[in-house]
């Protein structure tokens, strides 16, 4: 196997949000979209936060909050502020996992960029970067050997972006301005070796129940291109992950229109295929996803806790009064080197902003910091 096919087996790839405009702040001021809405509140099921009386991973200390500014999108601190919905994805041609932007309330988005380390966040400060933003969709490029970040945004002082950038493990590059198809966030961009980056998206076709299918875009240097191939319902926030023991992209979860998805399927660069896994299963809804190449397992989070998929049966690892406080657009990331999940970038249902810790999952347990 190749080198690059050993680090895509040792890795693996989910990925929500969206946005990115030319030019980091102070360099380029973020270009609008349409007026975007707000995005759906976190319903008190999805975002609740286990009982005094229940077990749940102790911080080892409690980050500030410190809010992006338009003007101050990367602050100068030792340790990540609070924040949601930030890009984090694991880079296989550079070994690092990569965290990028997000929001502390739904304000103005961070245009910062992160290293994990293991144990801690180093804060890198490349000559340029994208302007700040949350939601943005990032996941690892095969044929460019490199990270790629697209769009992001959702909100009126983080306005939708449409750009694309590349990560060479020193330095953000510009990649492509916004171009048509504008895809905007909500959905999911996985990626998979020698298959491609792929981004599902609202169709607007209808199946027989009159409920609304996805559309798979396949990215190119042109930009995204629509394949014609029918996809499953749509759903809002999935988790996506790449699975090399079953040589295929996973999905499950996601939010419905008023209910959760718990469905499960997978993606092999050309169709759909539903699977019907046997016994008990997650819950679904908004969650994260990632391969723990290490135990070579499909692990889920999500507001039910920690769960695992062998590639035929999930299985619950911990309730959620043992997994870390529930939040909604948070990102779970395997780290093949220092082989952990990462899960980062929640945001409180009980407060409204970010969650300031990263909780790690070693197999069988979270640690908290």
């Amino acid at each position: 196997m190749s080198k690059r096919g050993l680090a895509w087996v040792n890795s693996r790839w989910t990925v929500l949000a969206l946005g990115l405009v030319l030019a980091g702040c102070g360099r380029g001021a973020a270009t609008a979209a349409n007026p975007s809405p707000a995005l759906p509140s976190p319903s008190a099921s999805d975002t609740a936060s286990p009982s005094p009386s229940e077990p749940s991973p102790s911080p080892s200390a409690t980050p500030t909050p410190l809010a992006p500014t338009p003007s101050n999108c990367d602050p100068d601190s030792a340790t990540p502020a609070n924040r949601a919905a930030a890009s984090v994805a694991y880079d296989p041609a550079t070994s690092q996992v990569l965290m990028f932007g997000g929001t502390l309330n739904s304000q103005s988005g961070y245009c910062d960029t992160w290293m994990w380390t293991g144990n801690a966040w180093k804060h890198l400060h490349p000559a340029h970067h994208p302007s700040g933003r949350s939601f943005a969709y990032i996941a690892f490029d095969d044929q460019a050997n490199r990270l790629l970040l697209y769009g992001g945004g959702n909100y009126l002082r983080d306005p939708r972006k449409f750009d694309a950038w590349s990560w060479d493990g020193t330095d953000w590059q510009l990649v492509a301005g916004e171009r048509e198809p504008k895809l905007q966030t909500g959905f999911a961009m996985p990626s998979a070796p020698n298959v491609g980056v792929f981004l599902v998206y609202a169709s607007g076709t209808l199946d027989s129940q009159g409920q609304e299918l996805f559309a798979t875009y396949r990215w190119t240097a042109a930009g995204w291109s629509q394949l014609t191939v029918a996809g499953p319902i749509k759903r809002a926030w999935p988790g996506f992950a790449y699975d090399p023991a079953l040589g295929r992209i996973l999905m499950f979860g996601g939010a419905f229109n008023g209910g959760n998805a718990a469905d499960t399927w997978t993606w092999d660069g050309h169709s759909w295929t539903r699977l019907s896994p046997p016994g008990a299963q997650p819950a679904g809804g908004i969650g994260s996803m990632a391969y723990d190449s290490g135990h070579r397992l499909m692990v889920w989070f999500g507001p039910d806790g920690t769960w695992t998929f062998d590639g035929s049966q999930w299985r619950q690892r911990l309730p959620a009064a043992q997994s870390p406080p529930y939040g909604s657009w948070g990102t779970l990331t395997y780290d093949p080197v220092h082989q952990q999940a990462l899960l980062t970038g929640m945001m409180s249902g009980a407060t409204g902003e970010g969650m300031g810790h990263t909780f790690v999952w070693d197999g069988a347990s979270w640690t908290t910091y």
